[in-house]
């Protein structure tokens, strides 16, 4: 083992005893599965984070108007859709004899 020379010598069985003994030790120090100061911060940014996204949320009167498919006036009737101005928007010919002039 060129990786871990401190290993050389050890059989199995004194390598799990080694182990044991160091995580039995690290339970009763009580360091263990200790979250850093690095995850904890971690932890508090994601708690926060969903307290400022359920602030966020829309309130219900708002999501049923995005279910029932949009605005209604004071009656609770549906608001007219807005309709598309077709009428002319200008004459071509005239717009085209400017144009010649213009050059």
């Amino acid at each position: 083992m060129d990786h871990m020379p401190y290993l050389d010598g050890h059989t199995h069985v004194q390598l799990i005893q080694m182990m044991t003994d160091h995580y039995n030790k690290m339970k009763v120090e009580e360091t263990w599965m200790v979250q850093s100061a690095e995850e904890k911060n971690i932890i508090a940014l994601t708690v926060e984070l969903k307290e400022v996204k359920g602030a966020l949320a829309l309130s219900k009167p708002l999501l049923e108007k995005l279910k029932t498919g949009g605005a209604k006036n004071q009656t609770g009737e549906r608001k007219e859709q807005k309709k598309k101005n077709n009428q002319p928007k200008g004459n071509k010919e005239q717009q085209k004899k400017d144009e010649q002039w213009k050059k």
